[in-house]
């Protein structure tokens, strides 16, 4: 009986350690990122229906996880709050009540009229019209 206690701390400790923890600070959107949100399908909605929302949101908080969530054997990813956004890129309605994870949003470059309200994001260039 005794043996097999330790066998079965030995698996459990094996499996811990080869978890795979999602590392919370590569690559994670940023406050005031634009995106788009996910749109689910079904099994049946392979091709009539567009991935991604037509309306833009604007992340309005980054949900890091405590130091005790990435230690768990589920660490918990980053999660975003969102906020839709007019054309002028005002915030509009309500923050979003649901926290989305990174797979379920889609970064998107500045509308053009707006840039200069938005800080300088890595990977995004946009062109001064003269």
């Amino acid at each position: 009986m005794f043996q097999q206690k330790e066998d079965i701390d030995d698996v459990k400790e094996s499996i811990k350690g080869k978890a795979i923890k999602p590392a919370p600070y590569q690559n994670s959107y940023m406050i005031n990122q634009n995106v788009r949100l996910r749109i689910p399908k079904s099994k049946l909605d392979k091709f009539d229906r567009e991935n991604w929302s037509s309306q833009i949101f604007k992340i309005t908080r980054v949900i890091f996880p405590t130091k005790k969530e990435m230690e768990g054997a589920a660490a918990k990813p980053v999660r975003y709050r969102i906020q839709p956004i007019n054309s002028n890129g005002n915030l509009i309605g309500k923050e979003q009540v649901h926290n989305y994870v990174r797979e379920s949003l889609l970064a998107i470059p500045p509308l053009l009229g707006y840039q200069t309200m938005i800080p300088n994001i890595p990977g995004y260039v946009i062109n001064d019209v003269d």
